[in-house]
């Protein structure tokens, strides 16, 4: 059987020694068993074994973007895989949560994945969790993230990386798309860090 973790890991039982073991002998962060280094297809090929419906769904200069991931009947998740510019070297992956309907749905599951990353990680070395309009409505606050009027994220540091937990909104109006996304960021393949943009969902 198959397991989704909270930190985006899709492993069997039988594989978690393995991954258990890459993760103590390899230099770099680690996504689903894989370390985020060398090329990106090849990266690529080893993420799509873990599930066979899975397939690689646009590409966008340097970023890739794979899925759909299912995890207990509930399908919706997607994996961002970026390289180095000009180089084909991976060097971070983001694991996108299914989307959001609700803020009340969207601050639950934020809040739920910061306390088991902190619990991997250790305390966070920043975090802003805000609205520019403190009174803003419920109904009214994922709106808020296409905008520009709000930002959730949280970032740790990891001796081989650091992971960012994020609420961020994708697409365009009125096709709104609000998804929570873990990035994982290599250290030593990070020396150019570029955010990861909305280019991959495109506008029609």
């Amino acid at each position: 059987s198959e397991k989704l973790t909270p930190f985006g890991g899709i492993f069997s039982i039988m594989e978690q020694f393995d991954l258990m073991t890459a993760c103590q002998s390899s230099d770099h962060m680690m996504f689903w068993g894989t370390a985020i280094d060398g090329p990106k297809q090849e990266f690529i090929r080893k993420v799509l074994k873990k599930q066979s419906n899975a397939k690689v769904l646009t590409e966008v200069g340097d970023k890739t973007l794979l899925g759909p991931f299912k995890q207990e009947g509930v399908n919706g998740y997607f994996v961002l895989v970026a390289s180095k510019p000009d180089v084909d070297v991976v060097n971070q992956v983001s694991l996108l949560y299914p989307t959001l309907n609700s803020w009340r749905e969207c601050e639950t599951k934020y809040n739920e994945l910061k306390e088991e990353l902190t619990k991997k990680y250790g305390e966070p070395v920043g975090s802003v969790e805000q609205f520019q309009n403190p009174n803003v409505p419920d109904n009214q606050k994922l709106s808020k993230f296409f905008l520009g009027e709000a930002e959730y994220s949280t970032l740790y540091y990891d001796e081989k990386g650091s992971v960012e937990l994020a609420v961020k909104g994708y697409g365009y109006s009125p096709l709104y798309s609000v998804r929570i996304t873990v990035t994982y960021i290599d250290g030593i393949n990070n020396e150019s860090y570029e955010d990861v943009g909305d280019e991959c969902w495109g506008e029609e």
